[in-house]
């Protein structure tokens, strides 16, 4: 079985009216296991409602919590979620809070060193303790996946740079990819995809690199070969996790050893199942996503 361990964030998302599981890293954990991926979280939850209930859905799901720590001092994170009117979000998110401590262990290590993938974003290391965390961390693991998720108003351009030459798979969406276009340099336009991320490629030192574009699917430079996918057509229910769900699903391609010409066919699959289903977290079946294919031409 392939492993993978998830650093970072895990909260509540609260919507309007109600609250849900999320944080990227969790998100991506949760859909792992759901494709048979032995998964673990690294992250930290307060001694409140919050954090117990939280726990108690990833140990319901079967999710590895032995890494979860335990923060005495801070309370579990929470989001707020901002939907408009075509259902895209936007998250208000509050600090501090627990995952902003993330302490290193050496068990940690040794798990991140066994594991066959090791997901991280931005997002977690916008407080000290939980930065330094990860870079303790990053030596040790074997494929280093990037999910950039920037939030503003943690944004910082020297870490972006530092995590993307730690990199070997890099997940960003259309308008991160426009984000890093110009922090390196490039020259807004009208400017192929292909072309825009061959352009990144060559500016930093992860070899590989996929864009998530929405309702128009995705693109991946792997192994110096351009794969694009045109996405399928559904009703979006909101678009929080979808993103999750793609990565998550396209970790799994990878970590299987399918060609690269099917990763982003599956991964759109999937992130379009969840997108048209409420929430970060749907119950689904990997097995469901054929069906999905089939119903539409790509």
């Amino acid at each position: 079985m392939k492993s993978a361990v998830c650093f970072g964030e895990i909260l509540w998302d609260e919507f309007e009216d109600e609250k849900r599981i999320g944080g990227a890293p969790l998100n991506v954990a949760l859909h792992l296991k759901k494709h048979g991926v032995e998964s673990y979280i690294i992250s930290a939850a307060g001694v409140d409602e919050n954090g117990r209930n939280l726990i108690d859905y990833c140990d319901s799901t079967e999710l590895n919590t032995g890494f979860i720590q335990t923060n005495h001092s801070l309370e579990t994170g929470v989001v707020t979620v901002h939907l408009n009117a075509d259902k895209h979000a936007t998250y208000t998110i509050k600090q501090p809070v627990a995952w902003d401590e993330i302490q290193f262990s050496d068990e940690a290590a040794r798990k991140v060193s066994e594991a066959d993938a090791f997901v991280f974003g931005t997002l977690a290391c916008r407080s000290k303790t939980s930065r330094d965390t990860l870079f303790k961390l990053l030596p040790s693991a074997r494929l280093k996946v990037l999910d950039l998720n920037l939030r503003a108003p943690f944004v910082d351009d020297e870490l972006i740079r530092q995590l993307l030459d730690k990199a070997d798979l890099v997940k960003i969406n259309e308008d991160e990819l426009l984000y890093l276009s110009r922090l390196f340099g490039q020259k807004d336009g009208n400017i192929a995809i292909e072309t825009q991320i061959r352009n990144l490629a060559s500016q930093i030192k992860a070899d590989n690199i996929c864009v998530t574009l929405g309702d128009k699917g995705a693109a991946l430079l792997f192994d110096d070969k351009f794969y694009s996918h045109p996405g399928f057509m559904i009703k979006v229910a909101d678009t929080v996790g979808a993103g999750d769900a793609f990565l998550a699903a396209l970790i799994n391609e990878i970590l299987q050893g399918r060609p690269a010409f099917e990763y982003l066919r599956t991964a759109c699959a999937v992130g379009a199942y969840v997108a048209s289903k409420s929430g970060a977290n749907p119950a689904y079946n990997p097995s469901e996503v054929p069906a999905l294919i089939i119903r539409n031409i790509d």
